[in-house]
């Protein structure tokens, strides 16, 4: 028999047709593969390749594969067919008779009934429900199992939400099938009679026909899912052969449904009631409700395709885990459970549990088996639950001892008491987890399974196109490399000759007779090989040959000329200083001073070529600058220096101060040379050229520098002057000086001369700006008229140059401003850049006038526009003498004009007084006819400058400082009735809303004060300083307790004297001390001191001064606010501590630094 079987084998496998389909494929790929050069059309050898070669066998495989899968495909369903017709005729003969008929159809006709009804109620809300919505795309779940397994209870206890509540009659037996509907899921509750083995005829067919309906209401998935609930009671009383019986009875249940729904939904195994086993309630009485509604349980296939397994070894492995679970959790319980009777529940259970085990695994053995003509149940998950907790227990552990004992019922044993509160276990995340879990994935219908594999066979084919495609793209650009390898070579060989050729004597030849040898050598070293290219190995020897010659030719050509050219720079007199510097730096870094890759080469070399090749082409000075460029990346041969030139480069250099020589490098720099200049004919209008003219001569169209503009200054002038003060800072090493000046101070006066130069340009520009002559007063009046008539050509001139003035940085809100200042602080700190918070301030503050006399506020002309009207009388008056009008007529008239025009020329800034004036004076000319202090004036010159002379390096406003504020000049700053104060009621009041912190402008501002926020943050801030320095209205002062917290073990005793008021602390019971400040007696120390004293250490803590007090917490080790405004300091003295806590009798504690510490006088 053997033979025979042998025999047959042979057979089938001589004869199958993927036999046949592989031996056809290998001999056409013998064929392609040595036939193909063969075949020829003319000279042409379509296969004389490799690569076309492989790419055809790569297709022939392919079909191959395709072909291979498409025959298991149909041998496959060739074999479920053949399988489900046995098992369907199998189970129609078995579901009933013709007698029955009748009971059946009425039986479906309620299910008909209860599902049209149940799909009606989802729709009465015509799809505006979230359920009414996704009826049809919820996940449909079975759930089945024997009668009384408690299945109803299982959905009715898991906590979900049921939009339509439970189902009518819920709680009693179900009536063959009752829809539950869930936010997530539809659960199907079958009667378990459906299901039983038991049951009567009637109840198979129902059951069959019940899956069909299902199948037609769903046809992609009829069911995501089948919940088979066992009652884990009942089936541990059951004999060995009933629970046989029954796990055969699933199974066949369960194989009827994958072959009604044409589908294999996963199956998700529940064993219930499991409270009914001794010890349970009293084992998870303690656990919470999170640990209550988790899952306790296992998976157990991770895909429905797995067929080798073996169930029950796989069950037993993962079941011992929850075994061992419950025995490592046990211990716990035994510590909490005080009662002795309840502690031998506990400490049984898992001996319980892991008995229903033992029972449980040949069950799934026979439910999961799998067998050679069909998959078995996709069996995806064991579970334990308890719906609600009730009934005898159940004792296992006696049962099995009794039959060792002769006793079938079990040893006689205490059962466990009734528990107080009946809740679920582990129910509620098992169900609410199976529609996200499973519902996309699981359940497909053949159908549905074919589409997908469809998808994923043209997925699969377009890989193999995708890597025959790849293939045949790494074979071209190989074959490109090849190429690019020859090309290098051989330009490399003709460079190597002209390199060679060139010797020179005591003289260079010219520069230009050089520079295309050099340029040859720089694109040989700079040609792309192409993307990827450089994989072979001779590409990047290739590149590094190059590189090597390019190296030699800047040595030998370029830095020859370089230094001889640089020395010349330096030896001229007439080099400007910011050349000489510029020269020198490179020339100290050529010989080795510094690192070459350090410097800006780029802008250096674009430098040097407009210096020295200004007649040259601009080709040939982008070539020579990307020599210079070229010099950081390449190992360079030192050159020596001459020392008398670098002295005396340095002599000419240290002469020009440095913030002036940065401000020159700023303006060099390309970004800088690159700005438009601004000029005024641009800005004022078609009529400003025929109107407005300059006083010396010059053209409306002159222009003045860009980097002076408000629109570059941000995003040019500023950084370009920051980078410039950090360049000089950072190359302190030009000038011979190891350690330069600080970047901040450079930055300052760099800053400094950059405002007074930008106000001497727009004050040059509106000095210098007039009308054109009038000689006539025909003259007169169409110049005024041009003038008066909107848009103005000078009202629209001086808004652009009010708008080009002002530099303060872009409104920010308080909170951004505070995050962004905390940001850059540290780094800030750590550069010694400590920059002013509005860089063109002193810009912004000279041309305020100019914005304040050009701005319109709301419903009111400008100043500028008001002085404007009150020249069309003078026009009409020009006009009227202009057409032949008798000036006697006039009268008074002119003089009264003039003298308005007077007043209102008089409100104008300084600046555009003397414009208007001359207007005013050449019209009064022809007709015989000619501002006052502001916020920022007063504040400036009064306030300010007591404010900063009492708290700028000033102790307590500096914690460092030496020397103390004065309290008179304290209290006259910012007491209740001190200049602040002062200044905010009589000036500011109206504006400032105190309703609330922080303050906030009330509507409505001037627009023109242009005060922001900084200012009232630091208004607010000086309030808060009276408000602790002064609560009672005199001071400053403050009364507080101090209390003892804490001493060291090392000391005996603590004193903390305060001017006399002493706190003595020995480890006793903590007193608090009373005191007030300043002291009685005037600038008396305030000292803390520890007994004994440790020789050679710090034994006393003081402070001296008016500040005394602030001087000692200062000193404090560390410092929180506790209890509201109570402040905790902790003081170490030779490494002793001692805390002590202060409370102030205001509400705002006045010892707490952080109020005066840095602080800074508002800035109008």
């Amino acid at each position: 028999m053997s033979r025979s079987s042998s025999r047959g084998r042979m057979r089938h496998l001589v004869t199958h047709p993927l036999t046949w389909m592989s031996a056809a494929a290998l001999i056409v790929a013998a064929l392609v593969w040595f036939g193909g050069p063969l075949l020829a059309f003319g000279d042409v050898r379509p296969l004389g390749d490799t690569t076309p070669r492989l790419a055809l066998l790569l297709t022939i495989a392919l079909a191959w594969g395709i072909a291979a899968v498409l025959l298991g495909w149909r041998k496959g369903a060739h074999d479920q067919r053949l399988v489900s017709a046995l098992r369907q005729q199998e189970a129609e003969t078995n579901a009933g008779a013709n007698q029955h008929r009748s009971e059946v159809e009425r039986r479906l006709t309620v299910i008909r009934r209860k599902t049209d009804e149940t799909l009606a109620r989802l729709g009465r809300d015509g799809g505006r429900g979230r359920i009414g919505r996704r009826a049809f795309r919820l996940p449909w779940y079975l759930v089945i199992g024997p009668t009384a397994s408690g299945k109803t209870a299982l959905l009715l206890n898991a906590d979900l939400s049921m939009p339509f509540g439970p189902p009518q009659g819920a709680g009693g037996p179900t009536d063959d099938v009752d829809f539950v509907f869930t936010e997530n899921a539809v659960f199907l509750d079958l009667a378990g009679r459906l299901t039983g083995s038991g049951s009567e005829p009637a109840d198979g067919q129902v059951w069959l026909r019940l899956l069909d309906l299902v199948r037609r209401l769903r046809r992609r998935q009829p069911a995501c899912g089948i919940v088979l609930v066992v009652d884990a009671s009942s089936f541990a009383e059951m004999g060995e052969e009933a629970r046989r019986s029954l796990a055969k009875t699933l199974r066949r249940r369960l194989d009827e449904v994958g072959e009604r729904l044409l589908a294999r939904p996963p199956v998700y195994l529940v064993f219930s009631k499991l409270d009914r086993l001794l010890g349970f309630s009293t084992f998870f009485e303690t656990t919470d409700r999170s640990e209550r509604e988790a899952v306790w349980g296992m998976p157990f296939l991770a895909s429905e395709d797995e067929r080798e397994f073996a169930p029950a070894e796989r069950f037993r492995t993962r079941f011992g885990d929850l075994a061992r679970w419950a025995a490592e959790w046990r211990l716990p319980r035994l510590q909490e459970e005080p009662d002795a009777r309840r502690r031998a529940l506990v400490y049984e259970f898992p001996e319980q549990f892991a008995a229903l085990g033992d029972l449980v695994a040949p069950f799934i053995q026979i439910l999961a088996v799998p067998h050679r003509f069909d998959r078995p149940p996709y069996l995806r998950s064991i579970s334990f639950a308890s719906a609600r907790q009730g009934g005898s227990a159940m004792d296992l552990v006696g049962l099995a001892a009794g039959e060792s004992f002769a006793a079938p019922s079990g040893l006689p044993r205490p059962g466990e008491p009734d528990p107080s509160l009946s809740r679920p276990f582990f129910v509620r995340e098992f169900l609410a987890a199976l529609a996200p879990r499973d519902a996309l994935r699981s359940g497909l219908s053949t159908t549905a399974r074919r589409v997908t594999q469809s998808w994923q066979m043209a997925a699969a084919a377009c890989l193999g196109l995708l890597a025959l495609g790849l293939s045949a793209h790494w074979i071209s650009r190989h074959q490109a490399a090849s190429a690019y390898a020859a090309a290098i070579e051989s330009d490399a060989a003709a460079m190597q000759d002209r390199l060679s050729s060139s010797r020179f004597g005591s003289r260079l030849p010219p520069f230009i007779d050089v520079l295309p040898i050099l340029n040859g050598l720089r694109i040989l070293e700079g040609r792309e090989p192409g993307e990827d290219l450089g994989r072979i190995a001779e590409v990047p020897a290739l590149q590094s040959a190059a590189g090597d010659a390019y190296t030699a030719g800047l040595n030998r050509l370029f830095v020859p000329y370089l230094t001889e050219g640089l020395q010349a720079t330096l030896a001229d007199e007439a080099t400007s200083v910011p050349d000489l510097y510029q020269g020198l730096k490179l020339y100290l870094a050529l010989s080795g001073e510094r690192p070459l890759d350090t410097l800006d080469l780029p802008r250096s070399g674009a430098w040097l070529a407009r210096r020295w090749l200004a007649g040259s082409s601009d080709a040939d000075r982008v070539a020579f600058a990307a020599h210079v460029a070229a010099l950081g990346t390449h190992v360079v041969a030192v050159s020596p220096v001459q020392a008398s030139l670098v002295v005396d480069a340095r002599r000419r250099i240290a002469a020009y101060t440095l913030a002036q020589l940065a401000l020159d490098v700023a303006r060099a720099r390309p970004e800088i040379e690159a700005l438009s200049p601004w000029r005024p004919s641009d800005h004022a209008g078609a009529a400003g050229p025929l109107a407005l003219a300059r006083l010396d001569g010059g053209s409306m169209w002159d222009g003045l520098p860009g980097f002076a503009t408000a629109g570059a200054f941000d995003r040019a002038s500023l950084p370009a002057l920051r980078a410039a003060a950090a360049e000089i800072q950072g190359d302190a090493w030009v000038l011979g000086s190891s350690e330069g000046r600080a970047s901040s101070d450079v930055f300052e006066g760099t800053l400094g001369l950059f405002s007074a130069e930008t106000i001497r340009l727009w004050d040059g520009l509106l000095s210098d700006l007039t009308v054109r002559p009038m000689p006539t007063a025909a003259d007169g009046a169409k110049l005024l008229s041009l003038l008066v008539t909107t848009p103005s050509p000078v009202a629209d001139l001086l808004s652009a140059i009010a708008k080009e003035t002002d530099l303060s940085p872009p409104a920010i809100p308080p909170a951004a401003a505070d995050a962004i200042a905390a940001a850059v602080a540290p780094a800030a700190t750590t550069l010694g850049i400590g920059a002013p918070a509005d860089p063109g301030r002193v810009v912004t503050a000279a041309f305020a006038p100019l914005r304040r006399a050009t701005a319109a506020s709301e419903g009111n002309a400008s100043q500028v526009a008001g002085v404007l009207a009150a020249f069309e009388p003078l026009y009409r008056q020009l006009n009227h003498i202009a057409e032949g009008g008798n000036v006697l007529e006039l009268g008074t008239e002119p003089q009264t004009v003039s003298a308005q025009i007077d007043l209102l020329v008089a409100a104008l800034p300084p600046s555009l007084q003397p414009f208007f004036k001359r207007v005013q004076t050449a019209a009064m000319d022809l007709i015989q006819g000619a501002s006052g202090e502001r916020l920022r004036e007063v504040w400036n010159t009064t306030v300010l400058p007591a404010c900063q002379a009492a708290t700028l390096n000033r102790f307590p406003f500096s914690a460092r400082a030496s020397e103390d504020t004065p309290f008179e000049d304290f209290k006259s700053v910012f007491g209740p009735r001190g200049q602040i104060a002062a200044f905010r009621e009589a000036y500011l009041k109206p504006l400032i809303d105190t309703s609330a912190r922080p303050w906030t402008w009330r509507a409505g501002r001037p627009e023109d004060l242009s005060l922001d926020a900084a200012a009232l943050r630091a208004f607010e801030q000086s309030d808060g300083i009276t408000q602790a320095f002064f609560p009672g209205g005199d001071g400053p002062a403050s009364r507080f307790a101090l209390l003892p917290i804490s001493l060291d073990p090392q000391a005996q005793v603590a004193r903390f004297d305060v001017g006399g008021q002493t706190l003595r602390f020995a480890h006793g019971p903590a007193v608090p001390l009373s005191a007030q400040w300043p002291p009685a007696l005037s600038n008396a120390p305030a000292a803390l001191t520890m007994t004994p004293e440790i020789d050679g250490g710090t034994n006393m803590a003081m402070g001296e001064g008016p500040w005394a007090l602030f001087r000692l917490m200062n000193q404090a080790a560390s410092r929180r606010l506790v209890d509201g405004n109570a402040l905790l300091a902790s003081f170490s003295l030779a490494g002793r501590a001692f805390t002590l806590k202060l409370t102030p009798a205001s509400t705002r504690n006045p010892f707490e630094l952080k109020l005066l510490d840095n602080y800074r006088c508002p800035q109008l």
